[in-house]
């Protein structure tokens, strides 16, 4: 038996970051033109587009998955990008 590779991409903005042009219909479509099995969303400075897109995604049952992610903005004005967050946010 051959293992399966998943096709992941762990760097996405989305229309919900300030330098993210791409909207759902577009992410899905980019991630089926590149056979991809997993996108994370990492907007700058909020989750809110990871946990919409990935809820939209949820209630159409396909096989594509969406990690929640952030690419924080930190005081020296540098990045870093947090995967997997513990728990939704109070907005």
């Amino acid at each position: 038996m051959r293992d399966r590779v998943l096709r992941v991409e762990l760097h996405c903005h989305t229309e919900y970051s300030f330098d993210g042009h791409i909207g759902y219909d577009a992410l899905l479509a980019a991630a089926a033109k590149r056979r991809l099995d997993v996108i994370a969303i990492t907007d700058h400075d909020t989750v809110r587009g990871a946990f919409d897109y990935q809820a939209r995604l949820a209630s159409q049952g396909t096989a594509l998955r969406i990690i929640v992610g952030e690419e924080r903005t930190l005081a020296d004005r540098s990045h870093v990008i947090g995967l997997f967050p513990a728990r939704a946010p109070v907005w």
